[in-house]
């Protein structure tokens, strides 16, 4: 009879986890909205609470004005918005008419343009940059009706409306203001209510 011995079987050494911080984690790409432009990824800052408490405030209310008059659709980010052949944008708050919702083949990645878009302005200067003359060329470029520019920093709401290819300023809404929309002349909407935390 013989005797077998087992050899002991070779493991890899343990590699070591990296340790991460609470900020690393929170300045990860993945946790951030992301724009495609010209095959260039655009990592977008992850908004603000407040930022998202204003957006939230526009989303809710245009949302149920639309719905109560059966005028389309009302979605807020993350949903892309194709405004070139290359070119997608993350509005904050986006609405779609009915009509172009129906001509649309339906897509669960993305619109294909928009009717009005909002764009809460993000801090720093090339955040303020992107969203005041970047996006306002991209969405006019696009044939958007209307955009909104909401300003945190100076708690103002500048609506565009398009004009022979290019953004004019429909009305600029500060303090106890009443927002009017050019598309959507129903739809008015305080400037309190919009910047309440």
């Amino acid at each position: 009879m013989t005797t077998q011995t087992l050899e002991p079987v070779a493991t890899k050494p343990r590699r070591r986890r990296r340790i991460w911080t609470e900020q690393e984690y929170l300045d990860l790409p993945g946790g951030k909205l992301v724009e495609f432009d010209n095959g260039q990824v655009e990592v977008l800052p992850m908004p603000s609470e407040y930022h998202q408490d204003v957006a939230g405030n526009i989303f809710v209310a245009l949302r149920a004005f639309v719905r109560s008059k059966n005028l389309g659709k009302v979605l807020c980010a993350p949903m892309p918005v194709k405004v070139d052949l290359l070119k997608y944008r993350e509005p904050d708050v986006l609405f779609k008419r009915k009509q172009k919702l129906a001509a649309d083949p339906k897509s669960t990645k993305f619109w294909d343009g928009a009717d009005l878009v909002v764009e809460v302005v993000s801090d720093g200067t090339e955040n303020r940059r992107r969203d005041l003359i970047v996006k306002r060329a991209a969405y006019a470029a696009a044939k958007i009706s209307e955009y909104w520019l909401v300003d945190l920093e100076n708690s103002k709401v500048t609506v565009l409306k398009l004009r022979g290819g290019k953004y004019v300023v429909h009305g600029t809404f500060r303090g106890k203001d009443q927002i009017q929309s050019a598309l959507l002349p129903d739809f008015v909407l305080s400037v309190g209510d919009i910047f309440q935390s």
